[in-house]
């Protein structure tokens, strides 16, 4: 979904789900207001949770990363970065002589975030 700026959406979110409790289908106010019917019903559903009130935009910002590396990991990475000066082959088999499966993408991404 693309964030909204309009200032207008939550009230119109709010009068969607009041057009659809009145007894319109999703489909016929997806034709009428130009929004997808998905959409709608998602509306839908929030206005039965929160009530008759401005259904608000929620932000777009993840609430979590889900492939994210441990700081422990990150911070291996970094020490034997730090201490023999080595390219990303040589942090990966030495990561690996120690037991610990990391993908060489992961370790120039984490290189790449601390400026190493």
């Amino acid at each position: 979904m693309s964030y909204i700026m309009n200032k207008n959406m939550p009230r119109i979110r709010r009068d969607v789900a009041r057009l659809y409790f009145e007894g319109w289908s999703a489909r016929k106010i997806a034709r009428y207001t130009g929004c997808h019917h998905t959409a709608i019903m998602k509306w839908v559903r929030k206005a039965k949770k929160v009530g008759d009130v401005p259904i608000l935009t929620q932000s777009p910002v993840p609430k979590s990363v889900p492939g994210k590396i441990p700081r422990e990991l990150e911070e291996k990475i970094l020490d034997i970065r730090r201490k023999n000066k080595r390219c990303i082959e040589a942090i990966h088999l030495e990561l690996e002589r120690q037991g610990t499966k990391v993908a060489k993408s992961t370790i120039h991404r984490v290189l790449e975030r601390n400026h190493d």
